[in-house]
């Protein structure tokens, strides 16, 4: 039997930054909403672990303890790139201190897609949505396949590691009282294919980006997200077409953004080699 696990983690606060994302609960529910939906591969519920502002320890925990033939981790809050001598660290903001953003990466299973919702400065900016968007209740029709192609996917799926950020380093990441508008953006976007494809066509993590940042170039969102590292040949896909209708393009305007302390962009060195460190000892177990 196929296993997999979502470990979806938010940190609205920490010391560090001294605010408060109003967005990041939204982000938690909403991304919680689009796997169990059958757009999102339909993840049962106990499949789904929610940490809310948890301490650096609860995550390493949890993280450590993901087994699974496939790990899904999210995570939603504040972040930056911290410039060493030898590169440049992603780091994560916890409610008691930081953490490297691969230390998010599970030590126990071979495939994994990391996704990470926040700044890659030093501070959040505010942005917003116009509007509310709901997953529509066709997402959870009955009958859909989704779920064992989904599984089925995992199973024939070679190894490998991918890890998506919201924005490029040296960017701000936007963050609204609706949500994050990545994570807003990624889900929104995968309710736009309206049936571009045939039924239950498995849309890839590398076709999402695209239309992730089809979708908020149109909206005229000031990110740029990325799929920053991708190791081995992973197919796992991220999400379904089930013939939903395109949904009308959402115009945004600006709410209010904090000032950002930009950094340099540089090879990600130390990250990527702690990485192929790690996916080397799973392969090696």
């Amino acid at each position: 039997m196929v296993t997999r696990k979502a470990i979806l983690i938010g940190a609205p606060y920490s010391p560090q930054a001294n605010s408060r994302l109003s967005g990041v609960t939204k982000d938690l529910r909403f991304m919680r909403k689009f796997l169990e939906s059958h757009v999102g591969g339909n993840w049962y519920p106990e499949e789904i672990v929610t940490l809310t502002s948890p301490t650096k320890n609860e995550v390493r925990y949890q993280v450590a303890d993901a087994k699974e033939d496939y790990v899904l981790i999210y995570f939603s809050g504040h972040g930056y790139t911290e410039i060493t001598r030898n590169g440049q660290i992603g780091k994560v903001c916890l409610r008691n201190g930081d953490l490297n953003g691969t230390e998010l990466l599970s030590p126990n299973s071979s495939k994994q897609l990391l996704i990470v919702d926040s700044c890659r400065t030093y501070f959040q900016g505010i942005y917003g949505f116009d509007d509310e968007f709901e997953i529509p209740d066709l997402a959870y029709f009955t009958g859909s396949p989704t779920r064992h192609k989904f599984d089925e996917a995992i199973q024939n799926s070679p190894d490998g590691i991918k890890i998506i950020y919201s924005t490029k380093p040296g960017e701000v990441s936007y963050d609204s009282r609706r949500g994050g508008i990545f994570t807003q953006s990624l889900i929104r976007s995968t309710f736009t294919l309206g049936g571009k494809f045939e039924y239950g066509h498995p849309i890839s993590v590398e076709q999402t980006m695209v239309t992730t940042r089809r979708f908020m170039k149109a909206n005229d969102e000031k990110q740029t997200p990325e799929i920053a590292l991708s190791i081995g040949q992973m197919t796992v896909p991220f999400c379904y077409d089930i013939n939903q209708k395109p949904l009308k393009t959402i115009v945004t305007r600006p709410t209010n953004k904090r000032q950002t302390v930009m950094r340099k962009r540089e090879p990600d060195w130390i990250s990527v080699t702690l990485v192929v460190v790690l996916f080397a000892l799973i392969l090696g177990d």
